[in-house]
C-alpha cells in the first residue's frame, strides 16, 4: 500500500505550488550550501514558558539545552539534577537511541512497572542499570532503584507536557533473550563475560522499529493531552562502530535510512506528529562546514542553525529574524515572498534582503514598489535595473543596463529573459536568438526559451512562432500553458485536429488560462 496516493492534477498543483519542490542548483546564495536549510512546516506553536518533553538521542539534548534558555521547563532535566554522577556524565545519560528503547521507557512509566530483572544486572559486586549509560560505574542497588526511579518519575511527566520532540538514532540494537527486552545500548564487557548467551545483537527491519515507535506514539495518545503534539526527528550523528562485519559506513547508512522511513510513516499515520529535518541539514551541508574533527559530532555552528530555525518555526513570536528571513528567501515563491518582505524594510539594509524583495515586486508586477527599493539592492548583473526598465517599454535602457549574467543560477532564465525580451521588442531577432542559446545552454531543459521566443515571434511570423513552440512542447507537454499556448498557434495556422488533439486532455489550469482553453476548444468545435 502506497504511503501517499493523490490524482494527477493535484500532484501538479502541488509542484507548481510548492517553492521548495525543485532540489537547489549550484550557485550562491541557494538553500543548500554551505548549510543545508529544508523548509519548514510547522503545525502548531510552543507556548511561551510550557512543558516540553525530550526523548532521544544528541540532538534531544541539544534542543534541551536551546528551550531551557529561552525560558521552556524541561521534566527530562529534572532527573539529572540529585545525582552527581548523572550530573558528571552530563544529560547524554537520558540518550535513547533506538525505537524499541524509547518505546521502553514510556511503557515503564505510563502503562507498567519495570520489573528489576528487565533493567538491572548485577557486576562486580554492584549493580548497573542496563538501559543507562555505560560511563556510569555499578553502584549499589539502592543506587540503581533510585536512578530508574528518578528517570521514570521524569517519563511520568509526559501527560503534563504538550509538546515531545523524539530524535530517533539508531536501528542497530541488543536484545536480552532472558527478558525479550531490547537494551538502551550494548550490554558491558562484563554482562558479556558473566552471561555470553544471554544478549543478541539485532538489526531492526523497517516493521520493527515502525512497529515500537507506533506504541509509543500510542501510548502518548492515550495517557497524553488531547492537544498533544510530537516532533520527530532523526539524529544525524552516525553509528560511531558497527558489530556488523560490513563497513560502519554501510551500517549507518541503513540505520538511518530505516529510521527515516519510519518517521515518514509515523508522522503520515498519526496527525499530532511533525517531522523536523535535522537529519537533512546537516548531512546534506557542506562536510568541512557540518563536521568537527572526529568526523563524529556536529559543528557547534550547525546545531545552533539548526536549534535555532526549530526553535524559531514553532515558536508563537511574531516577529521573524534576519537568518529566517533569509531562509525564507531561498525558499518562497514570489507572491509570498513580496508580501512577507513588506513587513521588514528594516531588514533592506542588507543589500540580499533588499534584491530578493526588488525581484520579488517585479515578478509580481509591482514595478513601481521595485523601483522605490532599487538603490538598497544588490544587483551587479544590472538585473533588476534592466527588468524594470523592460516592464516600463524601455528595451534600450534594458540592454544598456545589463553588465555579465549573474552568478545566482536561479536568476539566469530572469537574466536572459530580459536579454531576449529586449531584443524581440526592438525587432532585433538575430540578437534574441543568440540569447536563446546562452540560456539553454545554461539550462538544457527549459523550455521557457522556446516558448518566449515562440510568444514574440508568432506575433509576426505564425510559421516561426510555431517552430519554437514546437520545441517547448517537446521538453514540457505536460504543462497546460506551453499546450494552450501552442493550440492558439496551431488554430491560427488553420490546423484545427493538432490543436484539438492537443487540448483534449488539458488539466490543472489556472483561471485565467481556463479562459484561453475554453476560447480555444470553443474556435475548434466551430464550423468550417
Amino acid at each position: 500500500m502506497p504511503l501517499i496516493d493523490v490524482d494527477s492534477e493535484t500532484a501538479l498543483t502541488s509542484l507548481k505550488g510548492n517553492a521548495a519542490a525543485m532540489w537547489p542548483r549550484r550557485g550562491e546564495p541557494n538553500r543548500l550550501s554551505p548549510i543545508a536549510r529544508p523548509r519548514l512546516n510547522p503545525n502548531f506553536v510552543l507556548e511561551p514558558g510550557e512543558k516540553i518533553f525530550t526523548i532521544g538521542s544528541c540532538f534531544a539534548r541539544n534542543v534541551e539545552r536551546e528551550l531551557a534558555a529561552q525560558g521552556f521547563v524541561l521534566p527530562a532535566l529534572d532527573a539529572i539534577a540529585a545525582d552527581e554522577d548523572f550530573a558528571a556524565v552530563g544529560s547524554g545519560v537520558l540518550n535513547n537511541y533506538g525505537t524499541p528503547s524509547i518505546y521502553n521507557e514510556i511503557h515503564w512509566a505510563l502503562e507498567q512497572d519495570y520489573e528489576e530483572r528487565e533493567t538491572f544486572f548485577p557486576l562486580a559486586g554492584k549493580w548497573v542499570d542496563m538501559h543507562l549509560h555505560t560511563h556510569l560505574r555499578p553502584k549499589p542497588i539502592e543506587v540503581v532503584r533510585a536512578r530508574r526511579a528518578a528517570i521514570v518519575e521524569a517519563y511520568r511527566q509526559i501527560p503534563e507536557c504538550r509538546v515531545v520532540v523524539i530524535t530517533l538514532g539508531l536501528a542497530e540494537v541488543w536484545l536480552d533473550t532472558e527478558t525479550g527486552i531490547y537494551l538502551n545500548t550494548p550490554p558491558r564487557r562484563g554482562m558479556l563475560r558473566e552471561a555470553p548467551d544471554r544478549f543478541r545483537l539485532q538489526i531492526l527491519s523497517f516493521e520493527e522499529a515502525a512497529g515500537y515507535l507506533r506504541k509509543a506514539m500510542e501510548l502518548i495518545r492515550r495517557h497524553g493531552r488531547e492537544d498533544v503534539r510530537v516532533v520527530l526527528t532523526v539524529s544525524p550523528v552516525p553509528l560511531t562502530a558497527t558489530y556488523r562485519p560490513i563497513d560502519v559506513m554501510e551500517a549507518n547508512c541503513y540505520s538511518k535510512a530505516v529510521l527515516r522511513v519510519v518517521a515518514e510513516h509515523i508522522r503520515s499515520e498519526f496527525d499530532f506528529v511533525d517531522y523536523y529535518p535535522s537529519f537533512e541539514s546537516v548531512t546534506l551541508s557542506e562536510r568541512s562546514v557540518a563536521w568537527q574533527e572526529d568526523e563524529v559530532h556536529v559543528t557547534p555552528d550547525v546545531v545552533a542553525v539548526n536549534i535555532d530555525r526549530m526553535v524559531e518555526a514553532y515558536s508563537s513570536r511574531k516577529e521573524l529574524s534576519l537568518d529566517t528571513i533569509r531562509d525564507l528567501i531561498q525558499s518562497e515563491r514570489p507572491q509570498k515572498l513580496f508580501k512577507l518582505l513588506a513587513k521588514y524594510p528594516e531588514y533592506f539594509d542588507h543589500g540580499d534582503v533588499a534584491a530578493a524583495y526588488v525581484n520579488a515586486a517585479i515578478r509580481t508586477n509591482n514595478v513601481d514598489e521595485a523601483a522605490k527599493w532599487l538603490h538598497k539592492a544588490d544587483d551587479p548583473s544590472g538585473l533588476f535595473t534592466a527588468h524594470i526598465a523592460l516592464l516600463n517599454g524601455d528595451p534600450h535602457k534594458a540592454l544598456a543596463s545589463l553588465n555579465e549574467p549573474p552568478g545566482d543560477n536561479r536568476l539566469t532564465g530572469q537574466y536572459y529573459g530580459v536579454t531576449m525580451g529586449a531584443n524581440l521588442q526592438l525587432g532585433k531577432f538575430a540578437e534574441a536568438e543568440k540569447a536563446l542559446h546562452a540560456w539553454t545552454k545554461r539550462s538544457p531543459k527549459s523550455h521557457e526559451p522556446y516558448r518566449m521566443m515562440g510568444e514574440y515571434t508568432a506575433k509576426v511570423d505564425l510559421e516561426a512562432g510555431r517552430k519554437w513552440y514546437a520545441r517547448a512542447y517537446d521538453i514540457a507537454e505536460n504543462l497546460p500553458r506551453i499546450t494552450i499556448e501552442y493550440a492558439e498557434v496551431l488554430l491560427a495556422l488553420g490546423e484545427v485536429v493538432k490543436a484539438k488533439a492537443l487540448t483534449e486532455n488539458v488539466k490543472g489550469v489556472t483561471p485565467s488560462m481556463e479562459r484561453r482553453l475554453e476560447k480555444v476548444r470553443s474556435a475548434i468545435e466551430l464550423p468550417g
